[in-house]
């Protein structure tokens, strides 16, 4: 049968179940599992609110300044030591030619070709093989230079290796200059893609004009690049309508010259059959086969006018697209193409040439060009066949009716035929030398005129660095990265570094926070004044002295109601402030008149005697339980602060858990409660060694101490799991060195100000 005994005044405290094996301490419902949150009731975590961020990098503020310096260091730095960048500017103007009032095919013809052969020449700024171009004619500029520069004073030239080498090598010889072509050839590409990356060129929307720029890192340099660069596009597009009208030329004539002898050989026939027949004029009716003959004649000259036009056609193929075909599937490609260059013209206005959609248009309508004008190639070709066969065909049938009219050996057909072949040859001679005629008045003139409307310019101020620009981009860089970086922090920092986080996402009493308090150094870095566990007792008006307070009274109202505590203070880690915390409670507790004992119950690694300043060896602790000391009397100190007396730990044990488990450590507890008021045990860190668990099972209560910005919440955890399995009543936490610049402290400066103000009034 179970008696159950209960302490009346107060909820929190300790039942004692007295069974027939002994009395049992049973504790509150507080540290049973919770359905909250399992053991101790431990909430789950709220998300964040941009409040938690805004704070989170607050708490990373100095990560913040520190990045955004950086990142204002390295734009300066950049900004100040960059190579300056100075762009020179020109224009070309893409003029249209006039076209011949003709048919009113070719008058839309040649206004369609002009869009065409206007992103052409775009794109020919843009080529490689005009960036070549300018690489050999500025390297044409730098060799004059340096042959001027060397005529002066330079001698015969030294043999070359080739010169001076003999025997067979041609293997190596020919790796070798397989090798130094390639490295020529990288070299050359290399210099292409840099003077290409030099390069910008770009239609002006709405106007004919097209944009061209230079940069180089000087400005006459730049002004004078982009002038060899024009000048050798200038020079390329002569280059390619001389050769195109050349190859016409050529053609035209070999074209003239044959007719001029089929014209000759024409008018010999017909002079030698007038002189051999004394024939001046023959009138009368052509027979039948003189009609005959006339329409071979004329087929015959319709077939290879045909054929005449189709090769020219053929010839100037490359200089715009062709006439209308008659086939379907060429018809809806064009449509596509004319839907295409609307779509371009719509966008050109609103869009950059460089934009994304804008190149995929472009390249597009690139690609229905170039399958137009290879279908009508091929059609072209296929129709030229067609009227070499038809020509063929008709000169076989003019032979064969002009034979069959001289065989009739009537001098008047005789006569017909000759004169209807000399007309024939007349109209063919006279339509290529017409052509002929027209291509050399065209000469420099085909397709469309391209001239530089804008010089270019000398630059002044260079397009970069922009310096407040660069500053301005490395401070908001700088400042992205710091609060990246703060709440990359914050995301990884796991540990508790105010009494919200503690509140938050752990559900033990908070007993208080302790602001960050440093002790005074004088001028050569020696502590000046007291240590920084009394300040409390020399200064008891200040905010760390009301910060102390409240972790004290909050610790004793939990305690029971009786004349006598005993109160045990750790840690999780080491490095938090326990004994710190239990230094300062004592202190606070004896400026009450109250008469408390510190106990140094760290018997691995004892700190008390230190901050009273007394030897290691004194006796303490571990010779009053271990009977080298007789008397508890003499191993008791008193301190400088009245009513604070301290037990330090002794001479450091082999086993202290023996110790500590001994019944002579319960016997020396209860004679210090019954000698004094408050006795605080400073006991080792409770993770890693069970000795805070011993010496928290003698006392009435435990507090935890944890350091703002140490401790992981996991840690803590698992320092309450292992309190519960030892059974252990936890009177609650307190966060060491907290930052007192945080809301919950502004009071206490104001309170301070405060007491010093009240305090020199009264002076």
């Amino acid at each position: 049968m179970r008696e159950k005994s209960h302490d009346t005044d107060s909820e929190t405290t300790r039942r004692i179940e007295r069974t027939s094996a002994g009395d049992r301490v049973v504790w509150p419902d507080f540290f049973q599992d919770d359905a909250r949150g399992g053991l101790y009731g431990i909430p789950p975590e709220a998300p964040k609110s941009a409040m938690d961020y805004i704070r989170n990098v607050l708490n990373h503020k100095w990560t913040v300044a520190a990045i955004l310096i950086l990142g204002i260091s390295v734009a300066a730095f950049h900004a100040f030591t960059a190579a300056p960048v100075y762009v020179s500017r020109a224009t070309v103007q893409v003029e249209k030619l006039q076209p011949k009032l003709g048919q009113m095919d070719d008058l839309l013809s040649a206004f369609g070709q002009y869009d065409v052969y206007y992103q052409t020449q775009i794109e020919a700024l843009r080529s490689r093989d005009l960036a070549a171009a300018f690489l050999r004619r500025m390297t044409a500029v730098k060799d004059t230079k340096s042959d001027t520069e060397s005529d002066d004073g330079a001698g015969e030239k030294a043999p070359t290796p080739e010169r001076l080498s003999t025997g067979s090598k041609a293997t190596s010889d020919w790796a070798q200059e397989t090798e130094e072509a390639l490295a020529k050839e990288k070299k050359r590409i290399v210099d292409v893609q840099s003077v290409s990356s030099r390069i910008t060129v770009q239609g002006v929307p709405g106007t004919q004009l097209i944009a061209v720029e230079m940069s180089s890192d000087n400005p006459v340099e730049a002004k004078r690049m982009l002038q060899i660069y024009l000048d050798a596009y200038l020079d390329e597009s002569f280059r390619i309508r001389s050769q195109v009208n050349s190859r016409i030329k050529a053609w035209l004539d070999t074209e003239l010259a044959e007719s001029k002898k089929l014209l000759k050989k024409s008018e010999d026939e017909l002079l030698e059959f007038t002189k051999r027949h004394g024939i001046v004029l023959l009138e009368g009716k052509p027979q039948e086969v003189v009609s005959a003959f006339e329409r071979a004649s004329d087929t015959f000259v319709k077939s290879k006018v045909e054929r005449f036009n189709l090769e020219t056609m053929m010839q100037t193929k490359e200089e715009g697209l062709p006439a209308d075909t008659t086939q379907n599937y060429l018809q809806s490609l064009k449509g596509q193409l004319n839907n295409l260059r609307s779509k371009y013209a719509e966008m050109q206005p609103v869009y950059s040439p460089n934009y994304l959609k804008m190149n995929f248009i472009r390249n597009k309508i690139k690609v229905t060009e170039d399958a137009i004008t290879e279908m009508e190639k091929g059609n072209l070709a296929s129709a030229l066949d067609a009227a070499k066969k038809k020509e063929d065909l008709s000169e076989k049938v003019y032979e064969r009716t002009k034979e069959e009219a001289i065989n009739t050996n009537s001098w008047k057909v005789q006569y017909d035929i000759l004169r209807k072949a000399l007309e024939a040859n007349q109209q063919i001679h006279f339509m290529i030398r017409q052509r002929s005629k027209q291509a050399e008045l065209d000469h420099g003139m085909m397709g469309h005129n391209v001239v530089i409307s804008s010089s270019p310019t000398l630059p002044i101020s260079p397009v970069y660095p922009k310096k407040d620009r660069i500053l301005l981009v490395g401070a908001l860089l700088g400042l992205l990265g710091g609060i990246a970086a703060a709440i990359c922090l914050e995301y990884l920092d796991d540990t508790v570094k105010s009494t919200q986080d503690m509140e938050k996402r752990l559900s033990l009493p908070i007993l208080g926070a302790v602001p960050k308090q440093r002790g005074r150094r004088g001028p050569l870095g020696l502590r000046s004044g007291p240590r920084v566990e009394f300040l409390a007792h020399h200064d008891p008006l200040s905010a760390f002295a009301d910060a102390a307070r409240i972790v004290q009274n909050s610790a004793v109202s939990l305690l029971p109601a009786k004349s006598a505590h005993a109160v045990c203070v750790s840690s999780s880690l080491p490095m938090e402030g326990k004994t710190f915390l239990a230094v300062l409670v004592s202190t606070v507790t004896a400026s009450e008149n109250k008469k408390v004992l510190l106990i140094d119950g760290d018997l691995r690694k004892p700190r008390v005697h230190r901050i009273f300043e007394i030897e290691e060896a004194h006796t303490g602790l571990s010779d009053v339980i271990s009977g080298r000391c007789a008397r508890l009397t003499d191993a008791v100190r008193e301190s400088h602060i009245p009513n604070l007396y301290y037990l330090p730990a002794g001479s450091i044990p082999e086993n202290p858990v023996a110790l500590l488990k001994s019944g002579l450590m319960r016997d020396v507890l209860d004679a210090c409660r019954k000698a004094f008021d408050l006795v605080v045990i400073d006991a080792p860190p409770i993770l890693g060694v069970v000795d805070a668990r011993i010496l928290a099972g003698y006392t009435d209560g435990a507090i935890i101490v944890t350091r703002a910005g140490h401790t992981p919440v996991d840690v803590l955890r698992q320092a309450k799991d292992a309190m519960a399995q030892a059974q252990v009543r936890l009177l609650g936490m307190v966060l060491n060195m907290a930052d007192s610049r945080s809301d919950r402290y502004n009071y206490y400066y104001y309170r301070h100000y405060y007491h010093k103000k009240g305090r020199s009034s009264r002076t």
